[in-house]
């Protein structure tokens, strides 16, 4: 049969704007006592989500995405339409002091005023006392059971809270590529675990379109307001993606931190680096303390210590140097890491290499002859130097902790600025050598 003419087709039926809806004939508790599917579905006003170990180091392991920048995403996306909805949040962290690092930037600034439960050595999240009693005390509070959940690594973040919350009566829904894994094989098997579990797996444009009414009811300025961030999520993560390169790559960069002493202030600072690296960058530490002093003797047969230094530095994408200053120049240890690194003739390790340097010293003009100093050789050793900005760090007693913290907020700004211009000049760099 041909299709109707438009003069033929009856006129479209508009349903009128009204708050009023129908709700299902059958409870999910119904449904699933007769032995059907029970969906009982998430609101606005009837959930909690659960942020769970959005850190930037932990963020810098996933490998089971296209992009680090897709995943953070929809993380982050996650968290603004929470916060638009005003739905109560708890967010969670894992040994922040340490390799993990520090709670996404974007999802501290969401929520200034919610506290960070932070572990120290227990993995699962719902068994850590401090965050249990704070989430029995928000349920009993605003009676909501059903939980909305991401954690940062699919298979113990989020597999793990599930079960527990699964086991104690709760509604959960993981929303799964607000998730990363080391490997592919990691997420298909912890969807699996969960669903089978009976957590309602979704995603994060599920989280978003969902009950579309209830955002209605809520107001039309919320309403809106959740309408264009779905318009950001589907710009960010469509088929065709938005990012440019830079955004989207991952590079691995090993740094070098130019004292051997054990209290050094540049490792300090080298820790502090660590932490505010956004997570596109995923740093190591290239240790060059046990180097012996360089001769060209060796370089017919280089000492396995050597090689290994050698190797070490071809497997990362770029390098940073952490330096302070002595005696105007840079350390002798530091000097004699890059004489080894560029010899035998031939092979030198930094042609094409992206680098950076920073450094800090309590002295008034800090690190900058020593940079000065470093430039020269690394523009010798054909190493492609980030000069848009220079970081001459005046270290003063409790700017920096041991574990990397930084006290004051513009020195961390400042910092954090440096760690993604470097990322955006390496992926330049790239691009050029292609």
């Amino acid at each position: 049969m041909a299709n109707p003419s438009p003069s033929q087709r009856p006129a479209d039926i508009v349903s009128p704007t009204t708050d009023a809806s129908l709700p299902n004939r059958v409870s999910a508790a119904d449904a699933r006592a007769a032995g059907r599917f029970g969906h009982d579905k998430p609101t606005p006003e009837n959930s909690i989500v659960l942020l769970v170990d959005h850190q930037i180091g932990l963020m810098a392991g996933a490998r089971d995405v296209a992009s680090l920048a897709e995943l953070k995403s929809n993380v982050v996306g996650l968290a603004r339409v929470a916060r638009a909805l005003e739905m109560p949040v708890m967010i969670t962290s894992s040994n922040a002091q340490w390799q993990n690092g520090d709670t996404l930037p974007e999802i501290k600034e969401l929520f200034p005023d919610e506290p960070i439960y932070r572990r120290t050595g227990i993995i699962n999240a719902y068994e850590d006392p401090s965050f249990r009693k704070a989430f029995e005390a928000l349920v009993k509070k605003t009676g909501r059971r059903h939980i909305i959940l991401a954690g940062v690594t699919i298979g113990t973040c989020c597999v793990f809270p599930t079960l527990s919350l699964l086991n104690d009566g709760y509604q959960v829904f993981p929303v799964v590529d607000a998730c990363g894994a080391w490997n592919r094989y990691e997420a298909e098997a912890a969807m699996s675990r969960m669903a089978n579990a009976g957590a309602k797996v979704v995603g994060t444009f599920a989280d978003r379109q969902r009950d579309a009414r209830a955002v209605h009811q809520q107001s039309v300025r919320i309403w809106l307001r959740s309408s264009e961030l779905l318009e950001q999520r589907q710009s960010a993560c469509g088929a065709r993606s938005v990012w440019p390169r830079e955004m989207r790559d991952v590079y691995k960069v090993g740094y070098f931190i130019g004292s051997l002493a054990k209290a050094s202030i540049n490792r300090k600072l080298a820790n502090a680096l660590v932490n505010l690296a956004p997570p596109e960058l995923s740093l190591v530490e290239i240790p060059i303390k046990d180097l012996p002093l360089y001769s060209y003797d060796f370089d017919a047969d280089y000492p396995p210590v050597a090689r290994a230094f050698k190797q070490a530095i071809a497997d990362v994408d770029a390098v940073l140097f952490v330096t302070p200053e002595y005696n105007r120049s840079i350390p002798g240890g530091l000097k004699n890491a890059i004489d080894w690194a560029s010899r035998p003739w031939g092979k030198n390790s930094f042609t094409r290499k992206p680098s950076a340097i920073i450094g800090t010293s309590p002295g008034a003009i800090s690190t900058a002859v020593a940079q000065q100093s470093l430039r020269s050789v690394l523009c010798f050793c054909n190493s492609p130097l980030m000069n848009t900005v220079e970081a001459y760090i005046h270290f003063t007693p409790g700017l920096i902790t041991d574990d990397g913290q930084v006290t004051v907020g513009k020195t961390a700004e400042f910092l954090r600025n440096f760690m993604v211009e470097f990322h955006v000049f390496i992926a330049r760099v790239e691009r050029a050598y292609q």
